[in-house]
Formats: C-alpha cells, structure tokens, sequence
C-alpha cells in the first residue's frame, strides 16, 4: 500500500506473554476499531471525488487474533495511490 505507516514496538511478544489474553483483548480490539475507523473516515474526507468509487471503496481491518497486533485501512481500487 502506497503511503503506508509501519510501527515496530521492540519487545512487545514478550510483553503479550506475560499480560492475560483475556484483559488486553477487548481493549486492544477497541483501540484499533476505533483508530482505523478514524483513519478510513479522514481518508474518505480527502479522497478525490468522480464517481466515488474510491471514497466507497476504502474500508478497514483489524487482526483477528485474540490479541489484535494490527489495523489496516485500504482499498483495492487499482488507482487508489495516484
């Protein structure tokens, strides 16, 4: 994905080990629903608009493990990085 933002937190696997699943989970779930809900609705705002192809397309992701370690907000519309 063009314009892509990557954070690495060193040490975070040892840090997942030694916290319980079962009280990180859901508020790990709600900050990266949130984020990437934010994300995508200012991405929707600045999208150019000519048929709203783009602006409709554009939707989000988070990790579905137990303990999300990601969210992605994208689209597949081919000409979405010009």
């Amino acid at each position: 994905m063009a314009g892509a933002i990557e954070v690495d937190v060193r040490g975070l696997e040892g840090l997942l080990k030694a916290l319980r699943p079962e009280l990180v989970g859901k508020p790990m779930r709600h900050f990266f629903q949130r984020a990437t809900t934010l994300i995508s609705n200012e991405a929707k705002r600045l999208a150019p608009v000519d048929t709203g192809r783009l602006r409709a397309s554009l939707g989000t992701d988070v990790d579905k493990k137990v303990v999300p370690l990601f969210g992605k907000v994208g689209t597949r519309v081919h000409y979405a990085p010009y």
